[in-house]
């Protein structure tokens, strides 16, 4: 998990997951000040910049992905769309 909102950090992660072929990724927050301050930005802005690696990696034009939000524990996970 991720102690502070870091997005490049968070960006590589989810990259390294998507070379893996993984269809998930969990984004894990220690604290709910840190999920709060790095919400907007996965939603708004990693996620987005993902879904592009996704595309380039499979040679797709559109990638669709849902996220979960978990504000309870502190984590979102994203679900990607291969096909």
């Amino acid at each position: 998990y991720y102690d502070a909102c870091d997005p490049q950090a968070i960006l590589n992660a989810m990259n390294d997951s998507i070379s893996a072929g993984n269809d998930t990724f969990t984004c894990k927050f220690s604290s709910s000040e840190a999920y709060g301050q790095a919400r907007d930005g996965l939603i708004g802005e990693l996620f987005p910049e993902a879904a592009r690696t996704v595309g380039r990696q499979h040679g797709l034009e559109q990638v669709k992905y849902t996220y979960i939000e978990d504000a309870a524990h502190n984590k979102i996970i994203v679900f990607w769309n291969y096909q």
